[in-house]
């Protein structure tokens, strides 16, 4: 059963998959998601790999800004999250980060219409809707960090 916290916070990986599929749904053009490893009880979901879809065919213009923070856990094994990015190249990006930066606690996504989710611990299943502060926030921390990000081989090679 989900908890949930006065805070806002619920839990649960089937909740969790839920609202990031709905944060897909709901995006006009955009999305941006920074994760450490894309954990699969989320993001390896029926409902936010048919999000993923919808998102890319929606329109041609879409795009889908990945930033991840640990590739080699997500090269590891078979990712249907990334090999559902690689059916679409002109709309996803997957990035890393260099190692001397360190990266934020948290995983979050984003979407430009003002609607996001944060993993306080990544990898679990606890999130929080953000609210138009922590939105504003996240979004100039992506920013800054996708400034700094580059392609990761690893993951152009698995794609392909």
């Amino acid at each position: 059963m989900p908890a949930a916290t006065e805070s806002g916070a619920t839990g649960g990986f089937a909740e969790a998959a839920q609202a990031v599929a709905a944060l897909f749904a709901s995006s006009r053009q955009r999305v941006d998601v920074f994760s450490h490893f894309l954990p699969a009880p989320v993001f390896d979901t029926e409902p936010v790999l048919q999000a993923l879809v919808a998102f890319a065919r929606k329109s041609p213009k879409n795009q889908g800004r990945f930033l991840i923070w640990q590739p080699r856990l997500v090269t590891a094994r078979p990712h249907p999250f990334l090999q559902t990015c690689q059916k679409f190249p002109d709309t996803f990006q997957l990035h890393s980060l260099p190692q001397r930066l360190t990266p934020p606690g948290e995983d979050f996504l984003l979407n430009d219409a003002a609607a996001g989710v944060r993993f306080p611990q990544p990898g679990r299943s606890l999130f929080t809707h953000t609210d138009g502060h922590s939105q504003a926030w996240l979004q100039g921390v992506f920013e800054e960090l996708w400034r700094h990000s580059e392609p990761v081989p690893e993951l152009r090679q698995f794609l392909l």
